[in-house]
């Protein structure tokens, strides 16, 4: 049985079927991820409120060292990384904002790294189809890419931090 608000249906679109859906699934996942779900939630509004407060001189020094090369060992993708990586994509549909590259790539650096897990968070430009500038954030834990969907070959990396 489907516990949603009908005002949800008509805020986040979809019908409701579709919606009940998306919530039995959820309410099927592990303890474990439904807990990243939610504190994915809270670090995308405390970064995305930061963000919006702090100049970006300040907001960067949140993503930690940077670093020159991005070099890894191939590695096999832990079970952890795969449900941050689920959290983050999922959580960012319930954010009133939306995706933002910059906000999802930090939230999953900061929830594997509650893990003890190295990845690399990478920010890059590019152009689009108009030949405007646009900027992309991603991260990657070796040749895996956990947030933002990158083509590394789409962008000019501007700068990696580990």
């Amino acid at each position: 049985m489907c516990l949603i608000p009908w005002r949800q249906i008509f805020l986040y679109g979809g019908n409701a079927m579709s919606i009940c859906r998306k919530t039995n699934n959820f309410f099927k996942q592990s303890a474990r991820r439904k807990l990243l779900f939610f504190e994915a939630i809270m670090l995308f509004t405390a970064f995305r409120g930061l963000s919006l407060i702090l100049p970006f001189r300040i907001f960067s020094k949140l993503l930690g060292k940077q670093h020159l090369d991005h070099a890894q060992e191939p590695q096999s993708l832990p079970s952890a990384l795969k449900d941050i990586a689920w959290a983050v994509d999922r959580s960012c549909f319930v954010a009133p904002w939306g995706k933002k590259c910059l906000i999802n790539a930090l939230t999953a650096k900061w929830l594997s790294k509650q893990f003890g897990i190295e990845t690399i968070y990478f920010l890059g430009v590019g152009r689009d189809e108009e030949g405007k500038l646009i900027y992309h954030a991603w991260l990657k834990y070796g040749e895996y890419v956990l947030s933002g969907g990158c083509i590394e070959e789409h962008y000019k990396v501007l700068g990696l931090f580990r």
